[in-house]
C-alpha cells in the first residue's frame, strides 16, 4: 500500500524525536518543513497528495525568522483554505506552547481544528492524525482500489508517483458516474 503523505510544519522536530518514526510505521509519510512560506509553496505545487496536515501554532514564518503579527500556523492554515477546492485537507495544531493549551478549547473552537501538546500527547495526536487520513476522501479510493494502486509500487513503478492525484481524481469521477448510473438504473427497476 501506498503511503499516504502528510504536511509537518514543526521548528523543533528534535523535540519530538519519536514522533516520525512512530508516524511512518503507520503507512503515513511525512512531508516537514520548519518554516511556512517553504510549507506553502510545497502546497502550492502538491496539495492533491496531501491526506493531512499536523502544524506547530508557533514555527517560523521565513527560514529562522519568526514575525510578531502572524504565526505560521494562520499562515498555513489560510493556504490550505484556499486551496482546499483542489484537495479538502484536514489539520491539527502539535504545539508545546503552554499559553496557548491553557485556552485550548477556545483555540479549538476559533480556528475549527484539534490542539495536542507535544511534550505529553503524541500518541494521541498520531491516532487522531491516522483518522484524518482514513476521513479524507482518497483513503476510500485507495482502499477501494488498492490493486490499481499497486502500479505506484512495482519495481521499477509502471508509473511515476507524480501522476496518483490524477489517477485518484480520475477513479473518483469514475466512481461517481458509476453510482450515479446505477441509481438510474434502481430507479428504472422500481417502476
Amino acid at each position: 500500500m501506498s503511503k499516504y503523505i502528510v504536511l509537518w510544519v514543526e521548528d523543533t522536530p528534535q523535540e519530538i524525536p519519536e514522533f516520525e518514526p512512530l508516524v511512518n510505521k503507520k503507512d503515513i509519510e511525512l512531508k516537514w518543513f520548519d518554516n511556512a512560506r517553504d510549507a506553502n509553496h510545497y502546497l502550492e505545487t502538491n496539495i492533491e497528495q496531501l491526506s493531512a496536515a499536523v502544524l506547530d501554532i508557533e514555527s517560523y514564518i521565513e527560514n529562522g525568522v519568526q514575525d510578531e503579527d502572524e504565526s505560521s500556523f494562520f499562515s498555513v492554515t489560510r493556504k490550505l483554505n484556499e486551496l482546499k477546492g483542489r484537495n479538502p485537507v484536514k489539520y491539527f495544531a502539535f504545539t508545546g506552547k503552554g499559553e496557548q493549551l491553557r485556552k485550548r478549547e477556545k483555540f479549538e473552537k476559533n480556528h475549527n481544528c484539534r490542539v495536542f501538546d507535544k511534550q505529553y500527547e503524541a500518541v494521541k495526536a498520531i491516532k487522531y492524525l491516522e483518522q484524518l487520513v482514513q476521513d479524507h476522501e482518497d483513503y476510500a479510493i485507495l482502499q477501494k482500489y488498492e490493486k490499481a494502486f499497486a502500479i505506484f509500487e512495482c519495481e521499477p513503478p509502471v508509473l511515476d508517483i507524480s501522476l496518483r492525484p490524477q489517477l485518484i481524481q480520475l477513479v473518483k469521477s469514475w466512481d461517481i458516474y458509476a453510482l450515479r448510473n446505477s441509481s438510474m438504473l434502481d430507479a428504472q427497476l422500481l417502476r
